[in-house]
């Protein structure tokens, strides 16, 4: 009689533990499920931002191209407001004070850049700021 007793309770124990990998199963699967849409998410929006980092590029060219200065400030500076290491953003800003000829703010930009990416002070950097230095060299720029 005492081993129809245990029987139950066993098996009630069983089933428990049963219940419980079973949960840490689905719970198993779910994580899984999810990581997997993240990573499809993420692989599938990737040409999404490449295109948006295109048009923020094409746009600052268009508008220093067509001289519109002011509206070229106002693009890159809403950029730096969202992104504030954005390289572009920094360098077609610097690019802006430069013919407005706002050496100081210029300078500090093209520093930024400097700054942000190393690789550009060679080409994209160092012209201007000796270009800056050569046009100030009697005023004090910090």
């Amino acid at each position: 009689m005492l081993d129809n007793v245990a029987e139950p309770a066993t098996t009630a124990a069983e089933l428990s533990n049963i219940r419980l990998l079973l949960i840490a199963i689905l719970i198993v699967v779910v994580l899984s499920a999810c990581l997997g849409v993240l990573r499809f998410a993420a692989h599938s929006l990737r040409p999404l931002f490449s295109m948006w980092e295109d048009f923020f590029q094409h746009e600052a060219k268009r508008l220093l191209d067509s001289d519109d200065i002011g509206e070229l400030i106002r693009f890159a500076q809403d950029k730096l407001n969202r992104r504030p290491n954005h390289v572009y953003a920094h360098w077609y800003l610097a690019r802006a004070y430069y013919l407005q000829e706002k050496w100081a703010e210029s300078l500090a930009e093209f520093r930024e850049v400097a700054r942000l990416d190393p690789t550009w002070i060679e080409d994209h950097v160092k012209p201007y700021v000796s270009a800056i230095e050569r046009k100030t060299a009697d005023e004090t720029i910090h």
